[in-house]
């Protein structure tokens, strides 16, 4: 499938990668806290990039995200970066998201934090995008979105677009 991590770690681990594949992501990483994922080049052809389940203080730097999967408007359970909520204590919160190139997504980033702080304090900036989803329940969205621009229209400002 691609690249997967599972650990309840606490340390920095710096991954680089140059993943392609045929399936439905290149990377995910589960449960894990502190790292720092730049420079990789994930082209696939399914619905996700990479994955963030339930992941704390995360950088997601630097990356090239692609897919030839998606060209109109499809569900919110997909995007180039998708960070997940997992739990309470698993909430795929204070992540920044910066610095990334996104195509071929419909929804580029994707912020499913379906609990209660909805992603807090998580910072999604920088990015050649589509779209950015954030769903935002509860107190709504906590974090920052700022100097994102879109893919074929570099001048244009890309905002969040809130669901529920």
């Amino acid at each position: 499938k691609g690249i997967y991590t599972d650990s309840l770690s606490s340390n920095f681990v710096n991954v680089t990668n140059n993943v392609f594949n045929n399936r439905s992501y290149n990377m995910i990483v589960s449960k894990c806290n502190n790292f720092l994922i730049s420079n990789n080049i994930l082209r696939n052809t399914g619905n996700k990039g990479l994955i963030l389940d339930g992941c704390r203080n995360n950088m997601i730097s630097k990356n090239t995200i692609s897919t030839t999967y998606l060209t109109e408007e499809v569900p919110t359970d997909s995007g180039g970066i998708f960070i997940n909520w997992s739990s309470v204590t698993e909430d795929g919160s204070n992540n920044l998201v910066d610095g990334n190139i996104i195509t071929g997504y419909y929804n580029s980033i994707t912020l499913d934090s379906w609990g209660w702080d909805s992603g807090a304090k998580s910072v999604i900036k920088n990015n050649l995008v589509n779209k950015i989803n954030v769903k935002a329940p509860g107190l709504g969205f906590l974090g920052v979105c700022i100097g994102n621009t879109k893919n074929n229209i570099p001048t244009e400002e890309v905002k969040e677009t809130i669901y529920n």
